[in-house]
């Protein structure tokens, strides 16, 4: 249990105790970001509080002045959507409500030990003309290089990289092209990935887009607009207007959505690819597959929106697959095996589950009645949340599963169960995790997420009342269990139960 209401609040006199908790989120190396208030019997004082488990602090309290703003601008709030970005050394960024002398909203970083202002409405825009102003400025990925940010200007929207120490636009052209673009993911290098299309200078070479590789000042083209598919000679990538944003991971492999285009009938179909370096770009899941394991049940996705990658091209999908929810595990293929994009087979990625199947844990009454949160990591684990409901009773809860590459899920929580923090037990009643545009998180690509690369999964649980709001870790036992089940193997006359 990392922090509980009426316990203590970190970093307040001990006086104070935490009330109105947040979901917290987690970073690759196990740093927790969370949002509530601290009481004293009488008054509220907003916080955020970040850090290791039993080392955490309150980075930034409400009327606290920040670090890089005049001393007659205050702390507030948390802005929505309340997210956290989280880098492996434990750096936390995240949008903050200001008021005083400036109000609106701007991104704040707590670094080395301070919280501190990078830009603000009215400031000077970095990059931009003299005279250009900043907005609301919002922080988008975060890694050990820096933090990507985006936010409007007088002089239109803006990318921003700021390194820790320096702030610079990203390029809003590409030669004599221009784009814009509202999403960007980052890798521990530096390397800052998009899509967009390009626009003004010449019609002939600004008139489609891409997917696009920034760092260090260079924009590189990986994809663009009209490439030709491996293996389908008469077939060409459409990526610039997909439905999902491309991703990186720390080994520079890039996820990207694309929409298969055959020229002779001008028909189309949607994919997801992952490309490494100079390779060829490798076939991740293309519409119309069939389950590796049911291979008569066929996906159906006309759009691929919420899947997610770490690294090593380690992925997960949340599918429809005739008709069911379905989760996906798996790496792309080593070689594309069709020959136009209408042309499909059978899918290389695993089902780890499916609305209606049993789900582990439970007794066979049970069933998967949907899911309602996923993640993976750098290490090749997953896990997800959902919803059960059992077919012979009136009833249903939600739980938490997680498993290792492809392996059968296991139970790790569900509403209910009994919890002991301090020799005192309580009950779950019930799980909270964070409110996202997407429901997949990924310890790549510099976005928030309730899973580590050390296995810890972290989400905020009421405990015996409504009112009595709990952040949960649970630690990695894969080893255990590893270790448990080759016990089992070696001497089963001790695990008979007879």
């Amino acid at each position: 249990m990392v922090a509980k209401t009426g316990q203590t609040a970190a970093g307040f006199p001990s006086h104070f105790s935490y009330f109105n908790l947040s979901e917290p989120f987690i970073g690759p190396s196990g740093h927790i970001a969370f949002e509530g208030s601290a009481f004293d019997g009488k008054n509220y004082t907003k916080a955020v509080w970040a850090g290791l488990p039993g080392q955490l602090e309150a980075i930034i309290k409400e009327n606290d002045t920040i670090a890089g703003f005049p001393e007659n601008i205050f702390f507030s709030d948390i802005a929505p959507p309340s997210s956290f970005l989280i880098n492996r050394s434990g750096a936390v960024a995240f949008l903050a409500e200001l008021k005083g002398a400036s109000t609106g909203t701007t991104t704040l970083v707590h670094f080395n030990g301070v919280t501190q202002g990078i830009l603000k409405t009215g400031d000077q825009a970095p990059g931009f003309p003299p005279g250009t102003v900043a907005g609301g400025v919002t922080p988008i990925a975060i890694s050990d290089a820096g933090l990507v940010l985006t936010g409007m200007t007088t002089g239109g929207a803006a990318f921003w990289f700021w390194d820790f120490e320096k702030i610079e636009r990203i390029s809003a052209t590409v030669g004599e092209c221009s784009y814009s673009s509202i999403a960007a993911y980052i890798n521990d290098t530096g390397s800052i990935v998009f899509n967009a299309v390009l626009a003004g200078g010449d019609e002939d070479s600004c008139s489609s887009g891409g997917v696009f590789k920034w760092n260090n000042g260079n924009i590189e083209l990986v994809i663009k607009d009209g490439d030709p598919v491996p293996g389908m000679p008469e077939a060409l990538f459409g990526v610039s207007l997909a439905d999902s944003s491309p991703k990186i991971n720390d080994q520079d492999e890039i996820i990207f959505n694309a929409k298969l285009i055959q020229i002779a009938s001008n028909s189309a179909n949607n994919s997801v690819w992952i490309k490494s370096g100079v390779s060829e770009p490798r076939l991740l899941i293309l519409n119309g597959e069939g389950l590796q394991e049911k291979p008569d049940h066929l996906i159906f996705s006309p759009v691929f929106f919420d899947f997610n990658f770490a690294n090593s091209g380690y992925s997960l999908f949340p599918v429809t697959a005739n008709g069911l929810d379905t989760l996906l595990v798996g790496k792309p293929r080593q070689s594309q095996p069709y020959a136009n994009p209408r042309e499909t087979g059978v899918s290389q990625l695993a089902t780890i589950a499916s609305k209606n199947d049993q789900p582990p844990g439970f007794e066979l009454s049970w069933f998967y009645a949907g899911f309602s949160s996923q993640a993976i990591n750098n290490v090749e684990q997953y896990v997800f949340a959902g919803f059960v409901s059992n077919a012979l009773e009136n009833r249903s809860t939600s739980a938490i599963w997680r498993g290792n590459d492809g392996s059968r899920p296991r139970l790790v929580a569900q509403n209910e169960m009994k919890l002991s923090a301090n020799n005192v037990e309580h009950t779950l009643k019930k799980m909270y995790f964070p409110v996202s545009a997407a429901t997949t998180f990924s310890t790549a690509g510099g976005k928030p997420s309730w899973f580590s690369d050390n296995g810890e999964i972290v989400f905020l649980g009421l405990l015996d009342n409504s009112s009595n709001s709990a952040i949960l870790l649970i630690t990695d036992d894969s080893k255990e269990q590893k270790i448990f089940s080759l016990a089992e193997q070696q001497f089963p006359q001790f695990f008979s139960g007879e």
